[in-house]
């Protein structure tokens, strides 16, 4: 049995009984599980825990972003988010934190067990995976595969080594997720790997033989970073 203590912060009883359930499956013993914001505040002065699991909309729509700011400031370990959340603003505010992950709902034991798996995978240990679903696929994506990323409404297209994905999240939120030294912003809509870079032009780079439009002031950052 493995003895990482998890918080379970969910409104939904159902849910709530379900990731419980798929936890525990995982052969985590110690699961616990409130339902409402103060009962996760008093839960944390009075016990220790190793994770939490915080569904971003709780009574209101921000207080799971107000717990996981409390875990942060005071507790000091790490988190997911769950969310159907679709308001861009809460959205921008939990983005802005440092979740080791997001499951979306509706999720399935897949989805779970490899989120609680990055969150848990190593003291100090940088995350260096994107993980999503790809239809009924759920993708563990190393960040070194990512080539660009290109927004497009609510969606990211990942143009990536082996094959393509799109993805419904927020350009900002990739890039707060990955390395800002080693991935740049060339464009309002558009995010490279700059390791990958083979030329750049005043309106164009190339990356493995493709070629991405930049803007002005891509250009410019590209060119001092580059040397």
């Amino acid at each position: 049995m493995k003895t990482n203590r998890i918080l379970i912060v969910e409104d939904e009883v159902l849910i709530a009984e379900h990731l419980s359930r798929i936890l525990q499956s995982q052969g985590f013993k110690y699961v616990h599980t409130v339902h409402r914001y103060t009962k996760a505040l008093e839960i944390l002065k009075e016990q220790k825990f190793d994770l939490a699991l915080l569904d971003i909309n709780l009574e209101s729509q921000t207080e799971g972003v107000e717990i996981a700011k409390l875990i942060e400031r005071e507790y000091k370990f790490p988190y997911i988010f769950i969310t159907a959340q679709t308001d861009p603003i809460v959205l921008g505010m939990a983005v802005k934190l440092q979740p080791k992950a997001f499951i979306s709902k509706p999720f399935n034991k897949v989805d779970v067990a490899m989120a609680v798996e990055l969150a848990l995978g190593g003291e100090g240990e940088k995350e260096d995976y994107l993980v999503f679903k790809d239809g009924w696929t759920t993708i563990k994506l190393p960040h070194s595969h990512i080539y660009w990323a290109e927004a497009d409404g609510n969606y990211i297209h990942l143009h990536c080594k082996d094959k393509n994905y799109t993805v419904r999240y927020s350009l900002s939120w990739l890039e707060s997720v990955l390395d800002d030294t080693t991935f740049v912003k060339v464009h309002r809509s558009r995010l490279i790997n700059l390791r990958l870079v083979e030329s750049l032009e005043a309106d164009k780079v190339y990356l493995k033989g493709q070629e991405i439009g930049i803007s002005k002031s891509g250009y410019q950052r590209l060119k001092s970073l580059l040397g």
